[in-house]
Order: structure tokens, then C-alpha cells, then sequence
């Protein structure tokens, strides 16, 4: 799980009890970043073994399972204190990222932003409050979940892409799911900064679903695609703008704060703490059995993660069919 932040005080762990009745795969769930799971488990790499995929239950995922989760600590909206994770904060990270980061999550294929899509960036960066990657980010979130701007559709019949990319597609015509909504923001933030691009990836997980005296049903047609982006000395921040059926980020201003005088690389290897019983000992944010996304405030209403993080520069067009099954 590369690029996780290093510091404990970020994250908050908890243990849950899951019972995935008629769910049928071998994924781990988890509502947060994975830190250890009671049943025999393998975590999946990908890239020469080097980055956290998956976390697959070896009996198939049949019967309930207790998982310990990691969430990043955002912070409460009534402090006036420094604890925990603010805009503020995340506008002074700066962009000193991990070469293993900005390796694997910053490319943008050649084609993929044509007129319609750098239209849509233009206007999300004349809007933004600052040049900074989480005004940019917070911007583009606000901008994609506007219906003034963009419409929440599932059936895309009447959509004739042609030979153009789903970016492009989607950026022209305005309308699409949470795939469609989640590809289009972490390609362009990668494409937002010249000569800095943004770190982004595409995570897929589940909204949080029914809450009833303290159980959480999440069924399938919760299935759901987010963003997470990432930032120095805070890992994997989670932004959803998918509009009608998302949850954008909600996280307070906090006090203004000096920007740190030195961002430490915060690289290290996956093989460091994994071990069989589970994805990872160390708490961060997601990667794998919990939504890449993991980690995100409990708030947001994402139960989180199939454990599956995407990082490939067409973003998502391996689980489209999937997705678009699961009618999100």
C-alpha cells in the first residue's frame, strides 16, 4: 500500500462485523482502509508486485467476517483547534509527491482530453478559489455535481461516442453515471496543473445503504465510483462528484495554517507490513480491500470498498459492464 500516511493521529480504527448475504464474490468489504480481517485472506498486486489491488477472502467470502478499518480523521466542523484534517491543511501539502506515486498515478493518455473536456477544465479553474491542488480539486467536485452543469443518467442509449474517449464523450454530452463522473474529474486533475500533474485514481465500493439500529444494509444497487486524491503527508483524500446520487467531500476550513518546510517522501514498501491474515498492519488510507478510497470521513456516507483501486490511464473501462449492472 504505497504512499499511506505514516502518522497514526491521522487515522481513527474500528472493528466491524460484516454479513455478506447473496453477495457472491470473494472481495474483501470493509468500511475504511483495511488493517486485518479474521479469515485467511490474500492481498493482490499489481505492476511487478509492488502495488496494493485487492484483498480476496480465500473460502470465497461466504458467511460473516469481523474487519479492522482505518478512517483518515477529518475534522469536526465545530472545533476551533488543529485536529485533524482541514482544507487548510490540505492547501499548504504542496506537490512533493512520491516518485512511486506520481509513477503510476498521474498518466493521461494521449487523446483523452479533446475540446469538449479541456472546456470543462478551463471553467473549473477560472472558478477555482486558488491554484492549489485541493482548491482545484474541491472546484471540479462542486463543478461535475452541479445539475446546471452535468445530469445524472443512467440509461445512455441515445449516446453516440464514436471513436471518442469516455472523457471526451462525457465532457460533449453532459450526462453519464458515476463512472462516467469519476473518470472525467481524476483525468482532468491530472491534466490541471502544467508540468505538476495531480495525482488521482478511480475507486469503486458501495454507498453506505440503510442504516438501522446500528447495522448498515448495503445492497447492490449501492454500487458506487469515486475519486480519491492524493496529497502529501495526508495520502488518499476522497472526493465524490457524482451528481444527484454522490456525496462530495465534506470537510471544514479549519484555522489557517503555514505551509510545512519540508514534505518527507513518504514511499515505502508494500512487503513491509503484510502478512496473510490480512491487507496491511499499517493504518492508512485505502488502496485495496476497502475502496482505495477508504479512509474517507465517515460522513460522506461511503461504505467503502470492494477493495479495488484503478489506476490505468483509460480509467475504469475494465468494470464499465460491471458497473452499469449494478444500475450507479
Amino acid at each position: 500500500m504505497t504512499g499511506e500516511p505514516l502518522d497514526a493521529d491521522l487515522t481513527t480504527q474500528g472493528t466491524v462485523t460484516i454479513n455478506p448475504e447473496d453477495y457472491g464474490e470473494e472481495l474483501l468489504v470493509a468500511p475504511g482502509a483495511a488493517v486485518s480481517v479474521d479469515r485467511p485472506s490474500n492481498v493482490e498486486t499489481f505492476s511487478l508486485g509492488d502495488w496494493f489491488a485487492d484483498v480476496r477472502l480465500d473460502d470465497g467470502g461466504g458467511g460473516p467476517y469481523q474487519v479492522t478499518a482505518a478512517k483518515l480523521n477529518i475534522a469536526d466542523a465545530r472545533s476551533t483547534g488543529d485536529e485533524g484534517i482541514t482544507q487548510n491543511k490540505l492547501r499548504v501539502a504542496g506537490q512533493q509527491y512520491p516518485q512511486d506515486v506520481v509513477d503510476r498515478y498521474t498518466d493521461v493518455p494521449a487523446g483523452a482530453i479533446g475540446p469538449y473536456a479541456q472546456k470543462v477544465l478551463d471553467r473549473v479553474l477560472a472558478a477555482s478559489k486558488g491554484d492549489d491542488p485541493y482548491d482545484i480539486a474541491a472546484a471540479m467536485e462542486g463543478y461535475l455535481h452541479s445539475p446546471a452543469n452535468f445530469h445524472y443518467q443512467i440509461d445512455l442509449t441515445d449516446v453516440d461516442c464514436g471513436i471518442g474517449g469516455q472523457v471526451e464523450c462525457f465532457a460533449q454530452y453532459k450526462k453519464g453515471y458515476c463512472l462516467h463522473y469519476a473518470s472525467a474529474m481524476a483525468i482532468l486533475l491530472r491534466n490541471a496543473i502544467p508540468g505538476h500533474p495531480i495525482p488521482t485514481r478511480l475507486v469503486q465500493g458501495f454507498l453506505a445503504g440503510d442504516w438501522q439500529n446500528g447495522t448498515s444494509t448495503v445492497r447492490i444497487r449501492d454500487a458506487h465510483a469515486w475519486v480519491e486524491v492524493y496529497f502529501p503527508n495526508y495520502g488518499w483524500i476522497p472526493f465524490d462528484p457524482t451528481g444527484q446520487v454522490g456525496h462530495p467531500s465534506r470537510i471544514p476550513e479549519g484555522p489557517v495554517v503555514a505551509p510545512p518546510s519540508l514534505l518527507p517522501e513518504l514511499s515505502f514498501s508494500p512487503d513491509d507490513d503484510r502478512d496473510q491474515n490480512g491487507p496491511s498492519r499499517r493504518p492508512g488510507t485505502a488502496g485495496g480491500t476497502v475502496s482505495g478510497g477508504g479512509s474517507g470521513p465517515a460522513d460522506r456516507g461511503l461504505l467503502i470498498i470492494l477493495a479495488v483501486v484503478l489506476a490505468a490511464g483509460v480509467i475504469g473501462l475494465a468494470f464499465a459492464a460491471w458497473l452499469r449492472g449494478f444500475k450507479n
